[in-house]
């Protein structure tokens, strides 16, 4: 008999035996998502993440700063069905655990794509046995995810199909090197086309987070958060440039390379060449998950326009490789980057951070915003903008609300 998907244990959230997926773009457990969404402090794959104590009020829990867990050697887990199986490295090696995964899938009746998605999503986040629950052990993240992702469940556990060698294998496998690209968070990218399977996720703005769940999973989640870590900085540092939070190569932080190129891959993987927006991920005739991840990473030039397209999905335009309404986009991205932080840094470090700070977010939104256009305009064969780069290239955002209520408490003395 093969082995048959089964119902997360009694107690935690999960399907009916009768029913493996969670139907999309029904809400999570409604009494359970606002603590969700205070409980999730950091998004997919940053390095330092959040621990919350088990209180009545998470928006008071003590927060930790954690690294990534360190990987197990290569080859050194339990053998499942049809033998065992490595961390992948490189990003050949992760599509073909992905395919061998698909194909136990299938063989146990998981056979849609955005039911295999979700699995392979819920091994990195989102569900108990998730990398981040590894480090978090936090039920709240674990809804918080499952509503960013429009997910009414965690799915049921996979791991009776895959075997404990490939869930390991692929758990493990969360940063792969590319010839061309360096490297990548696949956490980042299998999250974030999770995200796109559904048009909520895709399209609705989080209430008071300013961005779509797809974007907090993915580039808002990043660099909203280093909006708020550069602010709080400018506190005591006056001068610190945003730069700061790009490390590019050497971290796995807010603009570190691996996690902006999961985040640009995550959009662009399975897209319409002049697709304007992210769609649900479309997969080669035949194929599946795999071989739409083998055409973004091993076909030739598949993935060179990577930064045009992740652009002109964010409303850039060009003209040949000049982007010609730079300071429009970066306005866009500002505003995302300050309502994000907000949120962000009002649960790490509590509502008078966010007081102290507040000033000072709309300029250090634009200033992530212009490295973030940078940054991918480097990624474009003779990429420029026609407004040339810098801080002036774009307006900081507009205050809105929340921005009037801070100064109509500052006012009265709160």
């Amino acid at each position: 008999m093969e082995p048959r998907l089964v119902p997360a244990p009694p107690g935690r959230s999960g399907p009916s035996p009768a029913r493996v997926p969670a139907r999309r773009d029904a809400a999570p457990p409604t009494a359970a998502l606002p603590r969700a969404l205070i409980g999730l402090q950091r998004t997919a794959g940053n390095a330092a993440v959040v621990t919350l104590a088990a209180t009545r009020n998470p928006a008071s829990a003590a927060v930790q700063r954690q690294s990534r867990p360190p990987h197990a050697a290569a080859g050194g887990t339990s053998p499942g069905p049809g033998g065992t199986f490595a961390r992948a490295r490189t990003a050949a090696a992760y599509v073909a655990l992905v395919r061998e995964a698909e194909s136990r899938l299938a063989a146990a009746g998981v056979s849609a794509i955005d039911d295999r998605i979700q699995v392979l999503s819920g091994i990195y986040y989102g569900t108990d046995w998730s990398l981040d629950y590894e480090v978090e052990a936090s039920q709240t993240r674990n809804l918080a995810f499952q509503a960013y992702t429009t997910r009414a469940g965690p799915g049921a556990d996979p791991r009776p199909v895959l075997g404990t060698s490939l869930y390991t294998a692929i758990k493990e496998s969360q940063d792969v090197r590319h010839p061309a690209l360096g490297t990548i968070d696949a956490g980042h990218l299998i999250i974030g086309l999770n995200a796109r399977q559904s048009w909520t996720s895709r399209s609705v703005n989080v209430p008071t987070q300013g961005a779509t769940g797809l974007e907090i999973t993915t580039w808002v989640g990043d660099l909203g958060g280093a909006t708020g870590q550069l602010a709080r900085r400018r506190l005591r540092v006056p001068s610190t440039p945003a730069s700061r939070y790009f490390s590019g190569r050497r971290g796995t932080d807010y603009g570190a390379d691996s996690n902006l190129e999961g985040d640009v891959a995550a959009y662009v993987v399975g897209s319409a060449p002049a697709a304007t927006g992210p769609g649900q991920m479309a997969v080669p005739p035949g194929g599946g998950i795999a071989e739409t991840l083998e055409v973004y990473f091993t076909a030739a030039g598949a993935s060179t326009d990577r930064a045009t397209r992740f652009l002109e999905m964010l409303g850039g335009t060009f003209t040949g490789p000049t982007l010609t309404n730079r300071g429009a986009v970066e306005a866009a991205m500002a505003g995302k980057f300050r309502d994000f932080s907000r949120w962000y840094m009002g649960i790490r470090y509590g509502p008078d951070v966010v007081r102290q700070i507040n000033t000072l977010l709309p300029a250090a939104a634009q200033d992530v915003a212009v490295e973030f256009v940078d940054w991918l305009l480097a990624r474009i064969v003779g990429g420029r903008s026609a407004s040339g780069g810098g801080s002036a290239s774009g307006a900081a955002p507009e205050p809105d609300l929340i921005d009037k209520a801070l100064d109509l408490a500052r006012s009265w003395g709160l």
